[in-house]
């Protein structure tokens, strides 16, 4: 059993391996040799008149364009047709290719013949012989589509462990948006302050504690979700802006939504790496302030982040994460720019 399984795992391991690329290509070139051998070891038991160097000649010349067919089939008519789903256009060109290469052979061996000892070729003409002529064809076609086959397999699993690759960057961008989340230290320095308030100042206590009580509840339950509202996200960043201001005392803040917006669903957690960023990475001048605005931009969205009296660091590279997070959740449809003082999202509307 085990014996069995280590040969599956080989042959699995040279049909799809990157080590084995090279004895895949001398595997086939082989084969072809081989069926180029016995094709002229034919012509010469037919006629043993052939001299040996015009015998390796033609042996020679027929791999080089068994050979020629091959990669042809493998790199052109594979990739720009059969990969793409023209089926009938790869029949079509693979079957002209074939017909034209088996019809110059047999004329080479006609020629070859006829150049020898023409009465001899032509006391051996049958009426079979085109229906050889076709069986060669469908010989040849035969082998190509075991190798168009084989190249398709390989095909089907090099892009099944792209999609188990994005899978897996998908987990782990998860992970981190996670931890895109609200840092420890965040909620750590809001008790202190409450327990700070407690005595003096209990209602504002109590609405600093509502406050964190919403943004855990968003964070604990609403991002379990696949999507979220957009309204949802926006008064998750304006109830967290007001509880980091009322900690830190540093900023000023604003959140504009355009009233013309429709309801929208969008991935939970988009914007807060960019809020948070404006808010850990800004350096402060007078009377700092921060402008966040949504609204519509074709059929998605735009989010922007400005500040006024201050900006960005010149390190982005804690972005980076996020882009790649976008990337993902939008392919081809966002474009992100960021400047020393504004960050701009535009999202294309993709449900």
């Amino acid at each position: 059993m085990n014996t069995e399984i280590a040969s599956i795992s080989f042959v699995y391991r040279f049909l799809f391996g990157k080590p084995f690329r090279v004895g895949r290509h001398a595997l086939l070139a082989f084969a072809l040799a081989i069926i180029a051998l016995g094709r002229q070891v034919h012509c010469y038991q037919l006629y043993p008149g052939i001299s040996l160097p015009l015998w390796i000649f033609f042996v020679v010349s027929i791999f080089a364009v068994y050979l020629a067919v091959a990669y042809l089939n493998l790199y052109y008519l594979l990739p720009h047709y059969l990969f793409k789903g023209k089926y009938s256009k790869y029949i079509f060109l693979l079957s002209g290719v074939v017909f034209i290469f088996v019809f110059l052979q047999t004329t080479q061996e006609l020629a070859l013949y006829l150049g020898l000892s023409p009465t001899y070729y032509l006391s051996h003409l049958k009426p079979g012989s085109i229906g050889d002529f076709f069986s060669f064809f469908l010989t040849n076609m035969i082998c190509l589509f075991g190798l168009s086959a084989t190249a398709l397999l390989r095909q089907w699993n090099n892009e099944r462990e792209e999609v188990a690759q994005l899978e897996k960057q998908k987990v782990q961008t998860e992970i981190r948006t996670f931890k895109e989340q609200l840092n420890p230290a965040f909620i750590s320095a809001v008790l202190r302050l409450t327990s700070d308030l407690v005595q003096n100042d209990p209602s504002k206590v109590s609405v600093i504690l509502f406050q964190l009580s919403q943004l855990l509840r968003y964070q604990l339950y609403d991002c379990r979700r696949e999507k979220v509202l957009l309204q949802a996200e926006v008064n998750f960043i304006s109830d967290y802006l007001k509880l980091e201001r009322i900690c830190s005392c540093r900023f000023d803040y604003s959140v504009q939504v355009e009233e013309s917006m429709q309801p929208m669903w969008i991935p939970p957690l988009l914007f807060m790496p960019f809020v948070r960023y404006a808010v850990e990475h800004i350096h402060i001048g007078e009377n700092p302030f921060i402008h966040l605005s949504f609204k519509h931009s074709g059929d998605g969205l735009q989010f922007t982040c400005r500040l006024e009296n201050a900006y960005f660091s010149t390190d982005t590279s804690a972005l980076q994460p996020v882009r790649q997070r976008i990337e993902l959740l939008y392919p081809e449809g966002y474009c992100l720019n960021y400047d020393t003082d504004s960050i701009t999202l535009k999202l294309e509307n993709n449900d």
